[in-house]
């Protein structure tokens, strides 16, 4: 028997290195075959979410047990680089998109073969005597650079292909959204959420509470800040694209701080003078600060009117919102004729 590694990344991006485990026997014998035992790691994703993919994979290969455990997004990576040093990592991985290139130029990532050979079990009864288990080999042809491009949206390609090697497959893609409190909303008298950022600007103000010192007593929304708000590294990039910065030139070098051709207007540098200003005290759109807690705890608590996060924070939401009314709505946008959100899988 001959072990390999096959490799998952991000909620839920797959990765194949080497070849999934499989059993090196040929012709038309009888086999005896031992089981296999795989261990996937992830982060985001519950066993019950993979279930359904590990039962589909099993129905052809029944002999290849697959168990699923998940880790803490904050010792998620350490865990996966001590196990490697160990030489005992997992046979499957999930990391989100955004770690796809760090890890493949720290040489944890090969690109996807051109065809994966694939054992495929069944039972039969030659002459209705004896019931035997026969073996199949058949090479499996992976999905090329062109199949990418036809199939997935466009961040797909910029994710996951590296020097025209494919590096993933998105099992499933999230997108930013507004979460919102409908009891503070209704108190407000805001009827719908906000489907444009200057909408967002007139609820904010809206919203907002202060104390006789200026102190936050409730929040319009938790933006304006990095370290106490939940993926806010996302959010600023979202504004930037939807205000029509180019993030990256055609040499894939940073270029969201420079201004449009044409114009001496660096969009990149005004979206994020958008986002600070909701933590400017002199500023109308002033909601939000350093001092407060972090985004999502502030909002399960019912401090806070607007969140901006991911499906996963509806999931945990659920689990933690207690009394809080809240619902989800769509990213609030620059142009809503040209809507524009970031990716998250």
């Amino acid at each position: 028997m001959r072990r390999g590694y096959l490799f998952v990344i991000g909620g839920g991006l797959v990765v194949i290195l080497i070849l999934v485990a499989l059993f090196l026997l040929g012709g038309r014998k009888p086999v005896n075959v031992q089981p296999v035992s795989l261990e996937w790691w992830g982060v985001f994703d519950d066993t019950a979410d993979v279930e359904s993919i590990i039962n589909a994979y099993r129905t052809n290969h029944p002999y290849i047990t697959i168990t699923y455990k998940k880790f803490r997004y904050e010792e998620y990576e350490d865990s996966l680089i001590q196990a490697w040093a160990r030489g005992s990592g997992p046979d499957i991985f999930a990391i989100p998109n955004s770690w796809v290139h760090k890890f493949q130029a720290n040489g944890f990532l090969t690109p996807m073969p051109l065809s994966t050979r694939m054992a495929f079990y069944s039972l039969s009864r030659p002459l209705g005597i004896k019931q035997e288990l026969k073996i199949e080999y058949r090479d499996v042809p992976s999905l090329t650079t062109t199949d990418i491009a036809n199939r997935f949206v466009q961040t797909v390609q910029s994710d996951t292909i590296i020097n025209g090697g494919v590096y993933g497959l998105p099992l499933s893609m999230d997108t930013l959204a507004l979460f919102y409190n409908r009891d503070l909303l209704n108190f407000a008298v805001i009827t719908q959420p906000p489907a444009t950022w200057n909408e967002f600007l007139d609820a904010i103000t809206r919203l907002t509470l202060l104390d006789t010192a200026g102190g936050i007593v409730q929040a319009g929304a938790a933006l304006g800040t990095y370290d106490n708000i939940p993926r806010a590294f996302d959010i600023i990039s979202v504004l930037m694209m939807q205000n029509g910065a180019q993030m990256v030139n055609e040499q894939l070098h940073l270029s969201f701080n420079q201004a449009v051709p044409g114009s001496s207007d660096a969009p990149g540098v005004q979206a994020l003078q958008f986002y600070t200003d909701f933590a400017q005290p002199t500023k109308q759109a002033y909601t939000w600060n350093v001092l407060m807690t972090d985004a999502f705890e502030a909002f399960v608590n019912g401090q806070v009117a607007f969140f901006v996060g991911y499906q996963y924070h509806r999931d945990l939401l659920r689990d933690r919102s207690g009394r809080v009314s809240w619902s989800v709505s769509t990213l609030p946008q620059v142009d809503s004729r040209r809507p524009v959100n970031y990716a998250n899988y």
